[in-house]
């Protein structure tokens, strides 16, 4: 089973212009509206894939339905601790068609009371006692500490595989917490370094590093259209960028990387087939529409495509 930790659930709309004008107004040519967060898009892709998921998290009182209905409908599990009279939060996301390029703009969410956490930490705890892999994954509620992930993870790395999705100084005090699996992307990587990389080998060397510092065992750094590195302690594993020609959107690209590394470690698989899984699933999603669950026929067409190559001679 996979546990997914919602910590900060979102509406996710999409708005598709053709040319972002900053001080003007824009026009959209297509919008969607997707029930998200990192933690929903992890436990979505991972079910789509065959997985058992169950998703624990915060949810608002007043959304509470809508998002349980949904997952409901996915066959996914769910615990929430409801956080009373507030909705989610809603991010905005600005595509332009004519370049690919995004803009995020995220909201901050409900803020979370440390009594609150604490019951869901009850709730992870017991959980995790059944989850073969355990995804934290996200930005943490306001009213929370930045040490809220090194917390989880010291309670529950003795019963299950933690993977950590995080960024700034969550994912450095998470790391502190031995999770087994971090996937930055190369922008978070370099801030949690304080260096910006550009050469692969470096990126390796210095994940090795942090692996021998903190005892973390996989460490993957994505690196959008470049692909990504994988690091383990004997090796390092270069995924190549699949081409695309019809990209609709890079939203959600991370957690459906999250989501195959997580149902490949359900699964007891090695390492070169999680990637590969990784890399397939993260790929079908910015061939969808939406933030939505993954097509798989379209993944098992994409999957016989994945080349990996050593990362150390890169």
């Amino acid at each position: 089973m996979i546990l997914s930790v919602a910590m900060n659930p979102a509406i996710d709309k999409t708005l598709f212009v053709e040319e972002l004008k900053l001080g003007a107004t824009n026009r959209a040519v297509d919008v969607s509206r997707n029930i998200g967060g990192k933690g929903i898009n992890v436990a979505k892709n991972a079910r789509a894939l065959g997985a058992e998921v169950t998703v624990v998290g915060f949810i608002g009182e007043k959304s509470k339905l809508v998002f349980e209905d949904y997952l409901s409908s996915l066959g996914i599990k769910y615990d929430f601790v409801v956080i009373p009279q507030v909705d989610v939060r809603e991010n905005i996301k600005l595509i332009e068609t004519s370049t690919g390029r995004l803009t995020e703009i995220n909201e901050g969410g409900p803020e979370v009371s440390k009594q609150l956490f604490e019951v869901l930490k009850q709730k992870i705890s017991q959980y995790s006692k059944r989850a073969d892999v355990t995804v934290l994954s996200g930005s943490l509620p306001q009213g929370l500490s930045v040490s809220a992930y090194k917390e989880i993870i010291t309670e529950i790395r003795e019963n299950t595989k933690v993977i950590l999705d995080a960024s700034g100084d969550a994912l450095k005090q998470g790391i502190e917490a031995s999770p087994f699996m971090i996937k930055p992307n190369l922008q978070e990587f370099s801030q949690l370094l304080g260096k910006n990389f550009e050469e692969i080998r470096e990126i390796v060397a210095a994940a090795r590093e942090l692996m021998d510092k903190y005892g973390i065992s996989v460490i993957c750094v994505s690196m959008g259209a470049r692909g990504s590195v994988t690091i383990t302690s004997e090796r390092a594993y270069y995924a190549e960028p699949l081409y695309i020609e019809d990209v609709k959107t890079p939203v959600g690209a991370g957690d459906a990387l999250v989501a195959g590394f997580a149902h490949a470690f359900e699964k007891g698989l090695g390492i070169v087939d999680a990637i590969k899984i990784a890399t397939a699933t993260a790929s079908t999603s910015i061939i969808s529409e939406d933030t939505g669950p993954i097509d798989l026929e379209v993944f098992r067409a994409l999957l016989s495509r994945i080349e990996i190559t050593e990362g150390d001679k890169q």
